[in-house]
């Protein structure tokens, strides 16, 4: 309980830490282990997988740190999310304990 109770207050601390506009702040490419998300201004989100296949998905804050992502006929994720200059965290809103990282790996939205 205590190990959840911390990585909430983790999450709420870097949810607070976000001082640009979400929706601004993670226009770009970000990229964790061999995967990479790039988020377009249309709304449209690029999901480039490490076997070299690409999704394409929906993307939108229906609340200002809440970020809903959508791919084709699937039912919407919402995540959490926490954005600095050169890192995005999002966690998901349903269990903000499961967390995942990226780092910029492209100079837009800087």
């Amino acid at each position: 309980m205590k190990t959840r109770a911390t990585s909430l207050a983790l999450a709420l601390v870097l949810l607070a830490a976000c001082g640009r506009e979400p929706k601004r702040a993670v226009l770009g490419e970000w990229s964790a282990g061999g995967e990479r998300m790039e988020f377009l201004a249309d709304g449209r989100l690029l999901l480039k997988h490490g076997d070299g296949s690409v999704s394409i998905a929906g993307w939108e804050f229906p609340e200002p740190r809440l970020l809903r992502m959508r791919e084709l006929a699937a039912t919407p994720a919402d995540y959490q999310v926490a954005v600095t200059r050169d890192s995005l965290v999002l966690c998901r809103a349903a269990a903000l304990t499961d967390c995942y990282r990226f780092s910029r790996t492209s100079g837009e939205g800087r």
